[in-house]
């Protein structure tokens, strides 16, 4: 193979790489929250890593809790107005959002000092994760909730630390076997047909 006839390969592989960036993916939701829950999905650009809200493309959240302001359940996400998303990052010079993503799972680190705040905009509910900071969905620290309850404050709440995986890629069907006896099948009809053919 020539320079010029490599070169002109590794162009080709890397415009072909360029061309075709990381595919959407979508992630399922299906939390217990003291007494409520929340389920549903996120999508996100294909970003691996440390995530911002850009990476974003769609979520819709279902939060179902006794006391859940504007009744129960109740979803926000995209397709309600004002939604939002929030990252609050690191104080100081380090700013990651302590929220990430592998090819199969979206994880919080509730040992960071950062929030994930994925509120519901006009309907005022929000799904929060927050860690080792104030300000974001409570003044306590390391505790994932669902807001506002009927009175004031978070409508449920649990305490968490550590690494947490909120959000999982649906498990893939696995192909159904073919039979073992069809190829011998197909081997059959192929010899009885030429066969026929012969005779012809």
């Amino acid at each position: 193979m020539t320079l010029h006839s490599k070169l002109s390969a590794f162009a080709l592989a890397t415009f072909a790489f360029v061309a075709n960036p990381a595919a959407a993916i979508t992630y399922n939701v299906d939390l217990s929250i003291g007494n409520g829950t929340v389920t549903g999905y996120f999508e996100t650009n294909g970003t691996f890593g440390v995530l911002s809200a850009g990476d974003f493309v769609a979520w819709e959240l279902t939060l179902d809790a006794p006391n859940l302001w504007r009744g129960t359940p109740d979803v926000i996400g995209t397709t309600t107005a004002s939604s939002g998303i929030s990252l609050l990052p690191n104080v100081g010079p380090v700013t990651p959002t302590g929220l990430t993503a592998s090819a199969t799972q979206l994880t919080f680190d509730f040992s960071g000092n950062t929030a994930a705040l994925f509120s519901g905009g006009d309907h005022g509910n929000y799904f929060c994760m927050q860690g080792a900071r104030t300000g974001a969905c409570s003044s306590s620290f390391n505790l994932m909730a669902i807001g506002f309850d009927a009175i004031s404050g978070n409508a449920e709440e649990q305490t968490l630390t550590g690494n947490f995986v909120f959000a999982e890629v649906a498990p893939s069907v696995p192909a159904v076997p073919l039979p073992a006896s069809l190829p011998i099948l197909l081997a059959g009809i192929g010899a009885l047909g030429w066969m026929k053919r012969r005779k012809g």
